[in-house]
């Protein structure tokens, strides 16, 4: 049978096989009880079915994998419970939320309701569907020996750990206990390091340690014990205790690298600083320290420069967690030089300084309250999970209160401001007001009869108040140069009603509000353009075009400002908040998973309340280099995207996609394929001139194929990038170099001179002044998409996942740089 069992199955078997009097066993009996310890053997080939019948999904790569390393018997036959032992160690797979029970049961885990509904939840899922191998880490808690919740009080202050009643109670209620009153040991200490919650004596550090299985040696010990704050009785908190055991934990660094890692990460150090750093680190017997260990201690030395180009990846390996605009503000206030490098203090001063104070889990309520907010953390779950705590476990004031801003409307709108505390609020959340724009503020806001307000309307109002400012005394050439003109009694209305700075400013984003309360206004139609501009709305040059076109005119070719204002939210859609955005994107019909979630919201232009229009989310998705679309759903996801395609057209478009098993096909592919039926149509009949001024000359036959792969309308119409798409097929063809501008125009792409030039340096042209017309198409495709600013040339690419420690440079000098 060659069938290979540990030593402890064995035993097993063994002691459960009923022997006769010579101690034999029959072998029908032995057969039985192989196969309750084995699950049973399948074919090789099958084991792809058996884990999709257990609700396990491998892609193609990872199944393969799978196969390599998966014994196999002579005769091609593999075993249950050896399958299900590879997958508890298998890097990869997914499985539905809804089968994790019955997966886990398969694999021999003993879980009561308590138990599964506690791992259920604390797993990240994906569109229902969670990371097989964070499952199998996960369950690890609910293994080991278990602990009465009677003792847990006892057992913790053996530790050296001191909990409140009140923070005991509540550290039980987070906890799963089984019907038993019993919890697994190893899930009560994950609760406790999630708690943060009590303190810890520090003559108990070492026991504390050894029990949360940190590992660390005598000198990584001592190192913590001068970290941590002790009060007077000699405690520390739990919340700080377990922050600095978090500079303990990753991967280590040898001391003679440091140096080259730093400088990789954008940090300079000279050889002395180098050797004084190190000083003050805790060296292990291989003279290594833990990464996070130096970077903490970097911070803390406030020595070396930092390269300009390079601070958004100094401070991401410093374990600073800030967005792109978060880096973009912060560098505006750093004194930059012609060398480009700049003192580590001061960076440290001032990414502190917008941060703002670094404060402890246990006061976050607290904090929270005396900004004037009315809440309570438990009853915000929502806000519990998403506290912004960085690398090294610490939270930052403006952080958190800038997470805020992130929480879901209903959340907002649960959360109550005290008017008596609103000033201090909106300094808080860095709003500039002076003291008219604060009236002003306040008195549009609806406030309650207990003195309160919501805090998402406060956001939402407070949205006006950002931005740019028009002096006052530039108004009326403002107005003029969008397009409107009023007559003195609506200026004089209109001023009256705007708030003012000292310096006889406004906010323009609080005075086109404003605007819209004056009645009977008009805009010019030949300055369109620049009113939709500064709504602070982005619209390509045809979706202007198509505005003007849908606007009613007077005599004077002036529309009313209202009427133009309609028009516009028809183009853009409704606004959309930054906690909705993924929700929106999956009733497009379109599957993305966190990861991209979290990609996606970085490419978003949100506004200061993080809202976004709907057509900005479109527009993204037509680009984005992530999410997945079941077949089903691909006529739904083509609507929400704005394509509209007749169902002979459909049918093409679909044969044209590469599908995979599962019936799925990557968001980007659909697009790519998808933007052939856009733009302009043509008759069928003027294919063979639309060829002659491309320079593409096609045999009768040639001309025949194309015709009949071409999903041609009932009334003989077809779009013309489809007609390019299908000229693919004829890979030897030539076009005249001199017929470029041809092509471009029927690919309908918007191209600047400088890019004329750079497509033209980049065509293979031959000795007669022709190029095949698929490497035309290739690179004239490149032109497309979002252009993008080189100054912000890093930033871009670690969007798309791209780190270039140098090579950037030299990228950023072969791309077309624009003056403008």
């Amino acid at each position: 049978m060659k069938v290979n069992l540990p030593d402890e199955q064995l035993q097993d078997l063994v002691q459960n096989l009923p022997v006769d009097d010579s101690g034999k066993t029959g072998l029908n009996k032995l057969l039985q009880e192989v196969n309750k310890l084995t699950g049973g053997e399948f074919e090789a080939k099958a084991t792809q079915k058996v884990l999709g019948n257990m609700g396990i999904e491998l892609t193609s790569r990872e199944y393969e994998e799978l196969l390599k390393t998966l014994p196999v018997t002579d005769y091609g036959n593999v075993y249950k419970s050896i399958l299900l032992d590879h997958m508890k160690l298998f890097p990869g797979g997914k499985c539905p939320i809804s089968k994790v029970e019955d997966i886990l049961e398969d694999m021999g885990y003993d879980l009561e309701y308590e138990e599964i509904e506690d791992l259920t939840n604390s797993l990240q899922t994906d569109g229902e569907k969670v990371n097989l191998t964070d499952m199998m880490e996960t369950v690890e808690l609910y293994t080991g020996n278990k602990i009465s919740v009677n003792e847990i009080d006892n057992t913790l202050k053996r530790m050296g750990i001191e909990l409140t009643p009140k923070e005991l109670w509540e550290l039980i209620r987070s906890l799963p206990i089984t019907s038993d009153g019993k919890v697994y040991w190893n899930r009560l200490l994950s609760g406790l390091k999630s708690f943060r919650r009590g303190k810890a004596f520090e003559n108990k550090l070492e026991t504390i340690l050894e029990n949360m299985e940190y590992g660390l040696g005598k000198k990584e010990v001592e190192d913590m014990r001068n970290l941590l704050k002790v009060d007077e009785a000699g405690m520390v908190t739990l919340n700080s205790l377990f922050n600095v055991a978090n500079l303990y934990s990753g991967i280590k660094i040898n001391a003679s690298d440091t140096q080259n890692f730093l400088e990789n990460a954008g940090i300079h150090l000279t050889n002395m600083e180098s050797q004084a750093l190190l000083e003050t680190m805790p060296l292990d017997d291989n003279k290594r320290v833990y990464k996070n260990r130096l970077m903490d201690g970097v911070k803390a030395y406030g020595g070396g420069e930092v390269d300009v180009d390079r601070i958004d990846d100094a401070l991401e390996h410093l374990g600073f967690l800030l967005e792109d605009e978060e880096v973009e503000e912060i560098c505006k206030h750093l004194p930059i030089e012609d060398e480009r490098k700049l003192n580590m203090k001061l960076l440290m001063a001032e990414v502190y300084n917008f941060l703002g104070e670094e404060i402890d889990y246990a006061d976050v309520e607290n904090i929270l309250k005396n900004v004037g907010l009315r809440l309570h953390l438990k009853d915000s779950p929502v806000l519990m999970k998403s506290l912004p705590i960085d690398a090294a476990g610490k939270l930052h004031k403006q952080k958190l209160l800038e997470g805020l801003k992130f929480l879901p409307k209903r959340e907002q709108s649960e959360i109550k401001i005290e008017v008596d505390k609103l000033r201090s609020f909106m300094e808080n959340m860095r709003f500039d007001l002076d003291e008219y724009e604060y009236e002003d503020l306040k008195s549009n806001l609806p406030i309650d009869d207990d003195g309160t307000v919501e805090m998402g309307v406060v956001l939402d109002k407070g949205a006006l108040f950002t931005g740019e400012k028009i002096d006052i005394d530039n108004m009326e050439d403002f107005l003029e140069n969008i397009g409107i003109t009023l007559k003195e009694d609506k200026s004089i209305q209109l001023l009256s009603n705007l708030p003012t700075d000292a310096k006889r400013r406004v906010y323009k984003n609080r005075l086109m509000k404003e605007l819209e309360n004056l009645e009977g206004i008009k805009v010019s139609s030949d300055k369109v353009e620049n009113f939709v501009k500064n709504t602070g709305i982005d619209l390509k040059e045809k979706e202007i075009k198509a505005l003007k076109s849908h606007l009613p005119l007077d005599d004077k070719k002036k529309t009313n400002f209202n009427v133009l204002m309609d028009e516009l939210k028809k183009i853009t859609g409704e606004k959309i908040h930054a906690a909705d955005v993924k929700s929106v994107v999956e009733s497009m019909g379109i599957e993305i998973t966190n990861k991209e979630h979290k990609k996606l919201l970085k490419t978003l232009p949100f506004s200061a309340n993080k809202n976004v229009f709907r057509k900005d989310v479109v527009d993204s998705m037509k680009f984005f280099p992530g999410g997945k679309v079941n077949v089903s759903n691909i006529k739904n996801v083509l609507r929400n995207t704005g394509f509209k395609l007749e169902a002979k057209e459909m049918k093409d478009l679909v044969s044209h996609l590469p599908i995979t098993e599962d019936k799925m096909v990557n968001l980007y592919e659909l697009m790519d394929v998808a933007k052939s039926f856009s733009g302009e149509k043509i008759h069928i009949r003027d294919i063979k001139n639309m060829l002659e001024n491309l320079g593409l000359k096609l045999t009768k036959q040639e001309e025949w194929m194309l015709l009949k792969s071409l999903p041609i309308c009932k009334d003989g119409m077809v779009y013309k990038k489809r007609v390019l798409r299908g000229l693919r097929h004829f890979k030897e063809k030539k076009v005249p170099f001199s017929n470029l501008e041809n092509l471009v125009k029927d690919m309908e792409l918007e191209l600047m001179e400088d890019d004329y030039v750079d497509l033209k340096s980049h065509l293979p042209v031959d000795e007669n002044q022709m190029v095949y017309f698929n490497d035309e198409m290739d690179e004239a495709k490149i032109f497309t998409g979002e252009r993008v600013d080189t100054r912000h040339l890093r930033r871009v690419l670690r969007r798309l996942g791209l780190v270039l420690p140098e090579e950037y440079k030299e990228l950023q000098k072969i791309l077309s740089v624009y003056s403008k």
